[in-house]
């Protein structure tokens, strides 16, 4: 048997109560117990504002009544579009041809 910990709501829904007492299969099938999540605890989705807050940090551009969907395709694309991070970026003091070298 499961017991939800804590009052778990998804995309405005309730998916169970806290104290609520379900099987381990419906608990599963709710994403509530198994998979990567510690047991008891729900991964929690990003809501609409998280994803609103990190398209504003992005610096991308968004209709402002756009749904979750379409926050989470934008900011899929911009993760995807954003070149990886430059190793040698910040300046190595060793390389004499690093113009941001503290030598």
């Amino acid at each position: 048997m499961f017991t939800c910990k804590e009052r778990v709501v998804r995309d405005g829904r309730l998916v169970c109560f806290a104290g609520q007492v379900m099987s381990e299969e419906e608990a599963e099938a709710l994403g509530l117990a198994g998979g990567p999540a510690s047991p008891g605890e729900a991964p929690k989705a990003p809501t609409i504002s998280d994803l609103k807050a990190e398209l504003d940090e992005l610096g991308v551009a968004y209709d402002k009544r756009a749904k979750k969907g379409e926050l989470e395709e934008l900011l899929k694309a911009a993760k995807s579009a954003q070149p990886a991070p430059d190793p040698d970026e910040g300046g190595d003091p060793a390389d004499p041809d690093d113009p941001e070298g503290d030598e």
